[in-house]
C-alpha cells in the first residue's frame, strides 16, 4: 500500500468502457472497477501488486443517472449492473461474443433480450447470522448484508422472506448460527418456487445438533403457523458446512419436491437438485430446441450432462431410446423417477458417468446409433478436449450445444468444428444484471467428399 503521512495515497481515474462482465475499464489503469459506467470518475486506493493488483473504491462521481431499484445494490453481491439500462447491459454483453462467433465461424447468432427484468429467479438462498439474514457482500464471503427484500426473486418469496425474518428476530433470536462462538443452530433459508409460485419451497439448514431438540419441536409450531409455502424442509449438515439445502432432511409439510410445468410437461424439481433458475427467461432455448426437434426421425436422443432430465423430460416423445449421463447419483435417480413416471413405454438408460475425468463413459458407444441426437448441456468450463475427441469420432450426426459459458462453448468449438459446422443458434438473457448469458448452437456433422480412386 503506497503511504503518506501514515495515511493511503488516493488516486483518481475515469471509466472509458465496460468490458463484457459489466466492469468499467479506466483511462490510465488496467484496474476494473466493478458498479461503474462510462464517464464515470473513480477515487481509489491501489492495492497489490503486479497480476494481484486491484482497487479499493473510495467514491463514485457519476456521470449518468444512478436509479437501482435496489437499495442493497453495490452492497450485496448479487447483481451487477443495476446502474446501467437493460439494452446497455445486453448490447454490452453480448457485442465481443457475436465477433468472436463471426471471426472465428462465420456466424451470426440470434440475439433475444430478457423481456423480464426483474423477480425473475425461482431460487435465493439467504445466509443466517445473529442480527442478520441477507446474501453475502460482493467479493468478501465473510460479511452478510442484511437484505429485507431481494428484487430479483419472486413476490412470494419475498413476503416468505418477510415473515420468517420477523419470527426469528422477534421470537429466537438465539436460532441464528454464530460461526465464530459456536452458538446457535441455523445457517441458511432457501425459497425455492415454479413459474407461478403455485408450488412454493422453504428450506431450513441447521447444524446437526439441532435435529429433536425442544426448540425444533417450537419452531416447528410456530413455523408452520406463519409460513406460506406449500413444502417446508429442514436440512442438518455439519457445522463447518456452509453449504446450503443439503444433509438429512425432515420434511415438515408438504412434499421433498415441488412440481414445475413446461411445454404441458410436469416435472417433481427435488429440494437440493440444480433446476433452471429462470425458466421463462431460458425458454427463447427450449423453443429453439422444439422447433428443431419436432420433425426428427432420429430414434435415440443422447443427453450429456443430464442434470435431472430436464431436456429428455420436454423432448422424450420424440424418440424411442433416452439415453442419459451426469456425474451426480441423486440427480440420476430423479431423472430416472421423472422418465419412467412420464415415458413409462420407453427404453430409458439413465446411469451416472465421470463425465469431468472420462473414465467409463459411453459403455455401450458400439450400439448408439449414428443418427442420434446429442444434447449437450455442461457446466461453465465445457465438455473439454477429451469429450470433444470422443464426440469427433462418435459419428452422431446432430448436436444440440447448450451453454451457461458462450466463451467456453467457443473454446470447445475450436475442436469440433473440424467434423461439424454451426446451421444455427441464439444467444439469451436469462440473468439480467448480472454478466451471464445463455447459448444454444445446433451443429451438423460436416459431410465429407469421397475419395476418388
Amino acid at each position: 500500500m503506497k503511504l503518506y503521512n501514515n495515511n493511503p495515497i488516493l488516486l483518481t481515474t475515469k471509466i472509458k468502457s465496460l468490458n463484457s462482465s459489466l466492469q468499467g475499464i479506466s483511462l490510465d489503469t488496467n484496474i476494473t472497477f466493478r458498479y461503474t459506467d462510462i464517464g464515470d470518475e473513480v477515487t481509489y486506493e491501489q492495492r497489490g501488486r503486479g497480476k494481484n493488483k486491484f482497487a479499493k473504491v473510495e467514491s463514485i462521481f457519476r456521470a449518468n443517472e444512478y436509479n437501482p431499484l435496489c437499495k442493497h445494490f453495490a452492497d450485496c453481491g448479487g447483481c451487477s449492473a443495476q446502474h446501467i439500462s437493460y439494452e446497455n447491459q445486453f448490447a454490452i454483453k453480448t457485442n465481443d461474443l457475436v465477433k468472436k462467433f463471426q471471426s472465428g465461424h462465420g456466424f451470426t447468432p440470434e440475439l433475444i433480450p430478457a423481456k423480464k427484468h426483474f423477480q425473475y429467479r425461482n431460487r435465493m438462498d439467504f445466509a443466517v447470522f445473529p442480527g442478520f439474514i441477507g446474501l453475502r457482500q460482493a467479493e468478501n464471503f465473510r460479511r452478510i448484508i442484511d437484505v429485507k427484500k431481494c428484487e430479483l426473486q419472486s413476490f412470494w418469496a419475498n413476503l416468505e422472506l418477510s415473515l420468517i425474518r420477523e419470527l426469528i428476530f422477534s421470537k429466537f433470536s438465539d436460532l441464528p448460527f454464530d460461526r465464530r462462538t459456536g452458538a446457535g443452530f441455523l445457517k441458511y433459508i432457501t425459497l425455492r418456487t415454479n413459474l407461478d409460485s403455485s408450488d412454493t419451497m422453504t428450506i431450513f439448514t441447521f447444524i446437526e445438533e439441532f435435529e429433536s431438540s425442544e426448540i425444533e419441536k417450537k419452531f416447528i409450531s410456530e413455523i408452520l403457523s406463519i409460513s406460506k409455502a406449500n413444502n417446508i424442509l429442514f436440512c442438518y449438515n455439519r457445522r463447518q458446512s456452509e453449504v446450503s439445502a443439503d444433509g438429512k432432511t425432515f420434511i415438515v409439510k408438504g412434499n421433498s419436491y415441488y412440481k414445475e410445468e413446461i411445454l404441458q410437461k410436469e416435472i417433481l424439481v427435488p429440494f437440493n437438485s440444480f433446476f433452471q433458475p429462470n425458466p421463462l427467461g431460458f425458454m427463447p432455448i427450449i423453443r429453439f430446441i422444439e422447433n428443431i426437434l419436432k420433425d426428427t426421425n432420429s430414434s435415440t436422443l443422447i443427453d450429456l450432462f443430464c442434470g435431472n432430465g430436464f431436456f429428455s423430460i420436454l423432448f422424450g416423445d420424440n424418440f424411442q431410446n433416452l439415453i442419459g449421463y451426469d456425474w451426480v447419483q441423486s440427480s440420476i435417480q430423479t431423472a430416472n423417477e421423472n422418465l419412467t413416471r412420464i415415458y413409462p413405454e420407453k427404453k430409458i438408460n439413465f446411469e451416472k458417468k465421470d463425465l469431468l475425468q472420462f473414465k467409463d463413459v459411453f459403455s455401450a458407444s458400439n450400439s448408439i446409433p449414428k443418427d442420434s441426437i446429442l444434447i449437450l448441456d455442461p457446466p461453465r468450463n465445457g465438455i473439454g478436449i477429451k469429450l470433444s475427441e470422443y464426440i469427433l469420432q462418435s459419428g452422431i450426426s446432430t448436436i444440440i450445444y447448450v451453454s451457461c459459458n458462450p466463451n467456453s462453448q467457443l473454446e470447445d468449438l475450436k475442436i469440433l468444428s473440424e467434423n461439424y459446422q454451426i446451421h444455427s443458434g441464439l444467444i439469451t438473457d436469462p440473468y439480467p444484471h448480472t454478466p451471464h448469458l445463455e447459448s444454444v448452437l445446433l451443429l451438423k456433422r460436416i459431410e465429407m467428399e469421397p475419395t476418388q480412386v
